[in-house]
């Protein structure tokens, strides 16, 4: 095993709670669909491509993937292409993507509501109902809150202008 798949392992254990990352196929679809989502306001802010690439970079994405992601131009993505190659995942993967995608669209500080009809609209293509896309919002609500909180308590807001 390679340092980065020992790394990827570690990753998404400690950050997400789950024992796998999944195929390097579906991690590619599954990214490319959150990119998509951020996307859907018309552009990728800054924030939120430094989300999508912190993130693949933390949980261990191979080195070309996270390069590939940040030179991705997002109007080329086939997003009925993504659906298909996505089929098959349990609801779990569906739900995490979701929580994915509405942290890295978040990231701008703005969930746009293109970027939050974008994931009603993909969450109900992959089987999600819009109540569960709701929830998981209110879970990335609460957590940035918190985050928020943390920051502040600790006292690291003064490097910190915002904590988001």
């Amino acid at each position: 095993m390679s340092n980065e798949e020992r790394y990827r392992q570690y990753a998404f254990e400690a950050l997400f709670g789950l024992k796998e990352s999944g195929s390097p196929e579906g991690l590619e679809a599954f990214v490319k669909l959150v990119m998509l989502l951020t996307f859907a306001d018309g552009k990728i802010a800054d924030e939120e491509m430094k989300y999508i690439i912190g993130m693949t970079t933390a949980a261990g994405y191979p080195t070309e993937l996270v390069e590939h992601f940040e030179n991705l131009d997002p109007s080329t993505i086939n997003h009925a292409e993504l659906i298909t190659q996505l089929e098959g995942q349990d609801d779990l993967n569906k739900k995490f993507l979701m929580y994915f995608a509405i942290h890295a669209c978040w990231a701008d500080r703005e969930f746009h509501p293109r970027e939050r009809e974008a994931t009603y609209t993909v969450g109900q293509e992959m089987g999600l109902d819009k109540g569960m896309i709701d929830d998981i919002a209110r879970l990335v609500a609460r957590e940035r809150e918190l985050k928020r909180e943390i920051i502040q308590t600790l006292g690291f807001d003064q490097w910190r202008a915002d904590a988001s």
